[in-house]
């Protein structure tokens, strides 16, 4: 519950809102708001911070997400928007997006299986494109998380709320992976 003041209603240039309850004070402000009574209703000028603060609480609720990508280099991709959990890594993005109705299917190398340890995953094929191994014209899966090119395995590479994810069937390029990881 919210009292104006001053308490009699006669609004100068100033009113304040104050929660009667948390008696915080709203500051100064203004907007017009219709307030309804019985018998009719009736122009106040309240504080334009109230609905502010609505908003920002509104904003601070919503569920964070990370974007996936899955591109076969041949002009075919796929995105999915995945909720975020703290402490995520690539692996956990792409087992998320495994879980969709619509989602994908990996695998990793015999070698270096999923079920091992986070450091000795390595990823052998995304749906039914396998990596292709080495020379100079074999494409593999890369990944990239922003635009960045990573210095650690998708098993390891924890990633934050809004981050970027790129797997991308392509050549090997000179790039030189930098710190793309949190």
């Amino acid at each position: 519950m919210s009292r104006f003041w001053p308490p009699n209603g006669s609004f100068g240039a100033n009113p304040v809102v104050i929660d009667s309850e948390s008696g915080i004070d709203y500051g100064r402000n203004q907007m017009d708001l219709r307030i309804s009574k019985a018998g009719g209703s009736q122009m106040r000028r309240v504080v334009c911070a109230t609905l502010i603060v609505l908003v920002v609480c509104a904003q601070s609720q919503a569920p964070q997400t990370i974007q996936l990508t899955i591109d076969y280099n041949d002009g075919v991709q796929k995105q999915f928007v995945l909720p975020f959990q703290a402490g995520m890594t690539v692996f956990d993005a792409m087992t998320a997006a495994k879980a969709n109705p619509h989602g994908l299917t990996f695998d990793c190398d015999p070698k270096f299986p999923c079920n091992a340890g986070r450091a000795n995953r390595m990823l052998a094929s995304i749906d039914d494109v396998k990596n292709q191994g080495s020379g100079a014209s074999a494409r593999n899966w890369v990944f990239w998380v922003n635009g960045v090119a990573s210095d650690q395995g998708f098993g390891v590479c924890k990633i934050g709320s809004t981050d970027k994810i790129l797997w991308k069937f392509d050549i090997y390029h000179a790039e030189q992976p930098r710190k793309a990881c949190r």
